[in-house]
């Protein structure tokens, strides 16, 4: 990981092409144009595509309209999850037993 602090001093925007969020079994990526959701293990899922241009406070899901990019996406957001599995096991949090 990287702090944001600095960015978030100065206003800036972020040098990254996108970023991974993630939540439960579900994950996101952003990018300046787009917002993807999607589940990142097996298991029941649900994905959305937000066009962040048009659509900045995500209320239109345009999923459908837009297949070439949600599964770019998909691989995306599997590669991430898979580069770090040996750390996270594929959770976005730690669990301590």
């Amino acid at each position: 990981g990287e702090s944001l602090k600095s960015l978030m001093e100065s206003g800036e925007r972020s040098r990254r092409e996108w970023i991974v969020t993630g939540f439960s079994d579900h994950g996101a990526i952003r990018t300046p144009e787009w917002l993807y959701i999607g589940r990142w293990n097996p298991g029941e899922a649900w994905e959305d595509l937000y066009d962040l241009r048009r659509d900045p406070l995500e209320l239109n899901n345009v999923l459908g309209d837009h297949m070439d990019l949600v599964k770019e996406f998909r691989v995306r957001l599997k590669e991430y999850v898979d580069s770090g599995w040996s750390i996270t096991r594929g959770g976005f949090t730690t669990v301590l037993v």
